[in-house]
């Protein structure tokens, strides 16, 4: 049964905050008070709570009718996924160990596979080295499949659903997943732990770290703790507007830029280009 507590506690959350950490990939900031969605534009969150999708003559403030009507998640999964969030902000707030990393799904990692090689295009020997490092593996949460990319020093995870609800998600907005030669003084920072793995195949770069800092809105701390770890890193920010502001607040920092959004859609465009 649903205790009241946690209802209560869920309505009163602040959706603006909880979509920064729940789905950083898919919204932009716009202005200081605006989060708006990068595919329905017309959907846009503001900093005090409220919500407006105007293509669909919706809105509202509480952000558990807003996870219902936009990620077209079940009541109790909506209010499953908010609570789960307020709890690992809670804690890391108060400076305790993260929750732990969703767990491992028992069996065959064929929908893994097929998602990273098939769909992403990614190789799957890269795969294979990055699972057997436990730094990817299939999980269950919610009800559906979903990969977790996670830092085993420290079980910092992003975690992207690969089922029909999709979403994405990382455990701490200020911690990044690093995979490649951690001696190396080349340092990527990419958006995301498929656009660090795609730049790595692109690059052919064995040699080079690989960041992943999960998103661009509030991560300017974030990067500036990775240049006191690694002098001078170069960034591989989306080519999108949401890039552009990250990149105008380091232009001491190199830049590289995707041909396209990101560097999946580059790899994948390389990979339909050669069939």
């Amino acid at each position: 049964m649903l205790a009241k507590e946690t209802l209560e506690s869920c309505r009163h959350t602040n959706l603006y905050n909880f979509i920064k950490s729940y789905d950083p990939y898919s919204w932009y900031q716009e202005g200081i008070h605006y989060l708006r969605n990068k595919q329905h534009d017309s959907c846009v969150i503001c900093s005090n709570g409220n919500w407006y999708w105007n293509s669909r003559g919706l809105a509202g403030k509480n952000p558990i009718d807003f996870i219902c009507s936009f990620y077209g998640l079940p009541f109790l999964k909506a209010v499953e996924a908010i609570s789960n969030h307020t709890t690992i902000a809670t804690i890391e707030n108060d400076g305790i160990k993260p929750q732990s990393p969703p767990a491992r799904q028992r069996g065959q990692c064929l929908e893994l596979y097929s998602y990273l090689c098939i769909t992403r295009k990614l190789k799957s020997s890269i795969i294979r080295k990055l699972v057997s490092s436990k730094k990817i593996y299939l999980s269950s949460e919610y009800g559906y499949s979903n990969i977790c990319f996670l830092n085993p020093d420290n079980n910092h995870y992003e975690l992207i659903g690969i089922s029909s609800k999709r979403f994405k998600r990382i455990s701490d907005a200020n911690n990044y997943w690093i995979f490649g030669d951690l001696s190396s003084n080349t340092v990527y920072i990419c958006e995301s732990a498929i656009d660090a793995i795609s730049l790595y195949q692109l690059t052919g770069n064995e040699h080079a770290v690989y960041i992943s800092i999960g998103g661009s809105t509030t991560r300017q701390r974030l990067i500036e703790s990775i240049m006191k770890a690694y002098p001078d890193p170069i960034l591989a920010v989306d080519n999108d507007a949401a890039g552009d502001k990250l990149a105008e607040l380091f232009p001491q920092l190199p830049r590289i830029i995707p041909t396209l959004k990101d560097w999946n859609e580059d790899l994948i465009a390389m990979h339909d280009n050669k069939a």
